[in-house]
């Protein structure tokens, strides 16, 4: 058994499927391959994004009144049909199983069903995935013990798979606490009755209308009863909303009016968090708080994926202002600390930077994994030796200043000046800066410490008071120019045989011959009669080549470029 990528909602697990599918086939000809998945939705979307790799013609849907054809070679169906026509399946036909959503493998229907085509035993089982986490504490690693692939929401948004999120907490008196949990989430009656109070809709209009006015949204609630008053809500202000719900029949061409922006507000229970594609979402209400990492991470996707134009995703989450440690947050699906004090960013970027923090001192990364914010991090590095720390936050180097100063009693000119010495004290190179009011624009030169990040902007706030826009732009060095070396050009051969004295040779019988060796040798010509070849010796090409390659060496030196490698042969 064997579990595929976990891939974060957004990431694409359709289309790697489609992708491992079209390059399974050949290897298991002749047999078949079952997708399992549980949701109409995905199953539609599946069958679509195989039939566009593969070919729609070799792709068939199992699901309600709809049969696959014997002659496909994959098979799409819905476990809740199939668990009913396991006579109608030979599992020798199938040579691959692939369970979406993985973690509802658990439950009797698709045990009942991975158990039937799984009985021959190379037969190959694959589970896709967003997290391995489920509400009850059980692991889908019971069953799927391999994980082949694993990234996480932040490096997705680093590669630009996802967009950033502009994440805003709505803080409520909601009383959570007296909640007790059923099958790992809130009591489901209480919790809706909560949430859809007159005032707790009246306060999620509002923050709403605040922080995501006019922009697509997609609303998540606490039940059915909830999504409907919440609909009405926002119909009663002159915003066209929708709500669908597992009972809703039209809910395709509700989907689809959303989709064609007919709709802006599209409210929900319990159905639009698994399967449901729309990267032009620009807003994720979470009007449903819960304990589930799963349900939270499914929700919070729904909004990440880019599209042209879109730079952000807008989040609006309701919280209990009395910080229920039960209720899940985007800190904590960041991988922080669920009581984390966010900067007002991104909770994933926050994470990320905090992540490439990079310090020698045992005690002081100890003392940073407890850190509750930025800031606490910041302070905790700007207090040890700088030769323990090899990156700060973000990875950038640390500038070091004094949080209890007050910079703002200094002049502008002044805290200019003191910002440009603490990025020389830090070896930032500063191209240009410059005063523009009470901002700053400064543009720095990439090299293999500094990148572009917020946080450099965040560090020089933080020390001088003023805002900062900053730019980091990669320099380009021009290439090296050699000086030509006056190397003696030796003329043609020819030339220097003409200018050779000429000798004869006369065949002679051998007592000549010794004859004529034992008489004395003929004078030979003075030196001055002779012309002087004009040839390059050896050793004069030798110092030619080396007063080249240490010209080379030399132009290397003065870019100081650090991957320099120079091999003398």
């Amino acid at each position: 058994m064997l579990e595929i990528p976990r891939l974060p909602t957004g990431a694409g697990k359709t289309v790697i499927s489609a992708l491992l599918i079209d390059q399974l086939l050949d290897l298991l000809e002749p047999r078949r391959i079952l997708f399992l998945a549980h949701r109409k939705e995905i199953i539609d979307q599946t069958a679509v994004k195989i039939g566009q790799q593969i070919g729609l013609d070799r792709v068939g849907v199992e699901q309600a009144d709809r049969r696959a054809d014997l002659s496909v070679r994959v098979v799409v169906g819905s476990v809740q049909t199939i668990i009913g026509r396991l006579d109608d399946f030979d599992p020798e036909d199938f040579a691959a199983i692939i369970v979406d959503e993985c973690h509802h493998a658990f439950a009797k229907t698709w045990m009942d069903t991975i158990s039937h085509f799984g009985k021959r035993a190379d037969t190959l089982l694959l589970g896709l995935t967003a997290t391995p986490k489920r509400s009850d504490g059980r692991s889908i690693e019971e069953l799927f013990p391999e994980t082949a692939f694993e990234i996480s929401l932040g490096e997705l948004q680093d590669q630009g798979y996802l967009v950033p999120m502009d994440y805003c907490t709505i803080e409520a008196s909601l009383g959570l606490g007296e909640l007790s949990v059923q099958s790992g989430d809130f009591q489901a009656t209480l919790l809706g009755k909560i949430m859809n109070s007159d005032e707790m809709r009246a306060l999620t209009v509002k923050a709403c209308l605040e922080k995501a006015r006019g922009k697509k949204t997609i609303a998540f609630c606490a039940s059915i009863k909830h999504a409907e008053d919440l609909t009405r809500d926002f119909n009663s202000i002159g915003i066209k909303a929708a709500y669908i719900s597992g009972e809703t029949e039209d809910r395709d061409q509700i989907i689809e009016d959303f989709r064609e922006g007919k709709i802006q507000v599209l409210s929900n229970f319990a159905v639009l968090t698994e399967g449901f594609d729309d990267p032009s979402i620009e807003c994720v209400l979470l009007a449903r708080p819960t304990t589930s990492p799963l349900v939270y991470s499914q929700c919070l996707g729904r909004g990440l994926r880019p599209i042209a134009g879109k730079e952000q995703c807008i989040v609006i989450d309701i919280v209990d202002r009395q910080r229920n440690p039960l209720q899940y947050n985007a800190y904590e699906a960041a991988g922080l600390p669920r009581s984390w004090k966010g900067s007002g960013k991104d909770p994933l970027r926050e994470a990320e930077a905090i992540a490439r923090i990079r310090v020698t001192d045992p005690n002081a990364f100890l003392s940073l994994k407890r850190a509750l914010s930025i800031d606490e991090s910041q302070k905790i590095l700007m207090g040890l030796d700088p030769r323990t720390v090899l990156a700060g936050i973000d990875g950038m180097p640390l500038i070091r200043y004094n949080p209890e100063a007050s910079p703002r009693l200094l002049s502008t000119a002044d805290r200019l000046e003191l910002a440009e010495g603490l990025l020389k004290d830090a070896g930032i190179k500063v191209l240009s800066m410059e005063l523009e009011g009470e901002e700053a624009k400064a543009q720095f030169a990439e090299d293999y410490k500094l990148k572009a990040s917020p946080y450099l902007a965040w560090q020089l706030e933080k020390a001088s008071g003023l805002r900062f826009q900053c730019t980091v732009i990669k320099v380009e060095e021009p290439e090296p120019v050699l000086k030509a070396l006056p190397i003696p050009i030796p003329p043609p051969i020819e030339a220097v045989k003409k200018n050779l004295p000429r000798t004869e040779t006369k065949i002679t019988k051998p007592q000549e011959k010794a004859k004529a060796a034992a008489s004395a040798a003929p004078t030979p010509p003075p030196a001055a009669a002779l012309p002087k070849p004009k040839t390059l010796d050896l050793m004069s090409r030798f110092k030619a080549v080396v007063q080249i390659e240490a010209a080379i060496i030399l132009s290397a030196v003065e870019r100081k470029s650090p991957s320099c490698g120079i091999t003398l042969r």
